[in-house]
């Protein structure tokens, strides 16, 4: 763990970071008020639901001195520049962001640490030394998928890949490491950008199950539980899921479902930083100290363990 001395911070954020050194006083961090922002990529998925929540919730319960300013970007990258260039102007003490895109993030978020506003990524990392970021490890995530995958089918795996959204890391990681774990074993047949929403990947299974027929494609890799389950359904309402093997990602209780019964092969959790995020960003703004990377564990769960995760997802 890194404590908040000047070398330390200046090394993290910047030269800027002077400024909130000098504001961190010690024997008053109970007294202080703080105001942390929250900049979501959207709120409409289970995941971000949880996150959002569950850093909510903690803050509530600890840290009673917090308000935290969550904003929407509503899945668009121009709204959440936006929303964190107003989380600038009303002077937070710091933003925990869950990205929704890497390089067009860039300017706003080097423009808020340039004020002294400490930044964690969420989830979703960015290529940008930032305070700290949060979240487990998607390349191998994936990686743990694909060698899933090819034990189970081995070169006659045909794969349909529904990935997330176009640009943001946890899309290209997820993806990568899902070759990875291939390893050349195994074939994928086509693949869509969904954006993580269960809509776009009901509609393109249906193109794919009228695109190929049966035993054409026998696995279906989704970069989360949302699109997973709404594969699934588009396969059981044409009787074909029998045939295919689902494999998602990030812990629904819906997918814990599907895996207990039969229609999902397996789903890999992928933590919600919650309330990693808030303890992490009390810690910088108090001076506490804190971890510039904290890598959070994942578990694969399948018809072998799923009994013990039964009702304890997002």
């Amino acid at each position: 763990m890194l404590t908040i001395n000047k070398r330390n911070f200046l090394k993290a954020v910047g030269m800027g970071g002077a400024a909130l050194l000098a504001g961190a006083k010690i024997g008053v961090a109970e007294e202080r008020k703080y105001r942390i922002g929250l900049a979501m990529n959207a709120t409409g998925h289970p995941f971000n639901i949880a996150m959002m929540d569950g850093n909510k919730q903690y803050a509530a319960e600890h840290f009673p001195n917090v308000e935290i300013l969550v904003t929407d970007g509503q899945a668009q990258t121009l709204k959440q520049v936006q929303d964190v260039e107003s989380l600038i102007a009303r002077g937070v003490d710091a933003i925990m962001i869950s990205p929704n895109a890497d390089q067009p993030l860039h300017p706003v978020l080097k423009a808020a640490m340039a004020k002294n506003i400490p930044v964690i990524t969420l989830d979703s990392a960015v290529s940008l030394p930032v305070t700290s970021k949060i979240g487990a490890n998607n390349r191998l995530i994936g990686a743990e998928v694909g060698k899933f995958v090819t034990e189970k089918l081995g070169k006659d795996a045909r794969i349909i890949e529904i990935q997330g959204t176009s640009g943001r890391l946890p899309t290209i990681e997820r993806g990568q490491g899902f070759s990875d774990g291939l390893g050349g074993v195994g074939k994928i047949i086509a693949q869509q950008y969904c954006d993580y929403a269960r809509a776009p990947a009901v509609r393109f299974m249906e193109d794919m199950t009228n695109r190929f027929a049966e035993g054409e494609f026998n696995v279906v890799y989704a970069h989360n539980d949302t699109m997973a389950l709404g594969a699934i359904q588009v396969l059981r309402e044409r009787g074909r899921l029998k045939d295919v093997v689902v494999v998602g990602i990030d812990g629904e209780n819906a997918a814990f479902k599907a895996v207990a019964a039969g229609e999902m092969a397996g789903c890999w959790i992928y933590p919600a930083c919650a309330p990693d995020g808030i303890k992490a960003a009390y810690a910088i703004v108090t001076g506490a100290g804190f971890e510039p990377e904290i890598v959070l564990p994942t578990v694969a769960v399948t018809k072998a363990n799923v009994q013990d995760y039964l009702g304890k997802g997002i």
